[in-house]
């Protein structure tokens, strides 16, 4: 999507990528890697769960 950045971020001890736009968060997806191979991913889009996602990565 055109104006959306991806960065590399760690969740809970897994790989995580964030979509932003802007200073917005958009979305979360973790990622579970077994064998160096991406088992399951999981999408965050609740509003809340990102703003704490968000108010923590600003910590960092």
């Amino acid at each position: 999507m055109a104006g959306v950045e991806l960065t590399a971020i760690e969740i809970n001890g897994s790989p995580a990528l964030a979509a932003w736009a802007g200073d917005a968060l958009m979305s979360v997806v973790v990622l579970e890697v077994r064998d160096e191979l991406v088992g399951h991913a999981w999408a965050m889009m609740n509003p809340d769960k990102l703003d704490f996602v968000r108010r923590q990565l600003a910590r960092a």
